[in-house]
């Protein structure tokens, strides 16, 4: 199949709304800015649609299961902060991680970022230690026993899903973007309190892990690496890193700095690129 039939493109264009959706809570809800706003979602959508793949509508159904799942999970792990215990947020949290492994293997950096969170946050706790293990093993039984009895949701290699691939050099291109924004993003941290700082710190550490995770094919052979996988993981990623480059309104207009719409048009301009040339092939 080498193009998106209509069963496929709905399942995607559902997906990457439902994605959107959930990145988007987390900008807003879990002290990632100050004031919400909707440039999260959209850039979400931009960074993600070169990514889309003509599959299977149940294998869509999988990968886009996966992806909302570990949304879920880093939401809640994202609630740890200043709390006298949590060990019932780093359980919900790791049984959140294992069913969106369990859907879609190539998601398996979560437990990674949880790890990194963890470690950062709360590193010297071991009954909240134990709590995540727990939760992840709860979740992947969960997820056995859904692939034993459900057909088409038996478990995969990890490299299954590691389908997507950008090609032609343009990927120095978005790592150039991610860079970037992690600077600025970086640079404005002073300005903002503690809780957020440790919110935004934690996002780009777990969405990069996944994104990371995506980019190794796992076989028998071993592992190997993909020159970059673009899915709509690497997207995610890349929205919460370049959403502070996109310009604010309010600002642009009191400061009259338009060098900062040029960055915005410039970034709008790579992504529909990438679009293009997705189309091409």
């Amino acid at each position: 199949m080498g193009t998106l039939d209509g069963i496929s493109a709905t399942v995607h264009g559902l997906g990457l709304v439902a994605l959107a959706f959930a990145g988007h809570q987390i900008y807003v809800n879990r002290h990632f800015v100050d004031r919400g706003d909707s440039a999260l979602a959209w850039l979400t959508v931009l960074w993600c649609v070169g990514s889309l793949k003509p599959v299977g509508w149940l294998e869509g159904v999988r990968m886009w299961m996966g992806w909302l799942l570990a949304c879920f999970s880093l939401a809640t792990a994202l609630k740890m902060h200043r709390q006298t215990s949590t060990s019932g947020i780093q359980f919900r949290s790791g049984a959140l991680a294992a069913l969106a492994t369990g859907c879609n293997p190539s998601t398996w950096g979560i437990l990674l970022g949880l790890i990194v969170m963890q470690i950062n946050l709360r590193p010297g706790i071991g009954r909240e230690w134990g709590m995540l293990l727990i939760g992840w093993l709860w979740g992947m039984g969960i997820a056995a026993g859904v692939g034993h009895f459900i057909p088409g949701f038996q478990w995969q290699s990890m490299g299954t899903f590691a389908a997507f691939e950008l090609q032609n050099g343009m990927h120095w291109a978005t790592l150039a973007w991610a860079l970037a924004g992690a600077l600025v993003l970086l640079r404005q941290q002073s300005s903002y309190n503690l809780r957020a700082q440790n919110a935004r710190l934690s996002v780009l550490a777990v969405t990069w892990l996944i994104a990371a995770g995506g980019m190794l094919n796992w076989s028998a052979s071993g592992i190997t690496a993909a020159s970059l996988a673009f899915s709509p993981a690497l997207g995610l990623a890349l929205a919460f890193s370049t959403v502070c480059l996109v310009p604010k309104r309010e600002r642009t207009r009191r400061g009259n700095r338009t060098w900062v719409d040029g960055v915005f048009w410039a970034l709008v301009g790579t992504v529909l690129v990438l679009f293009v040339q997705q189309l091409l092939n």
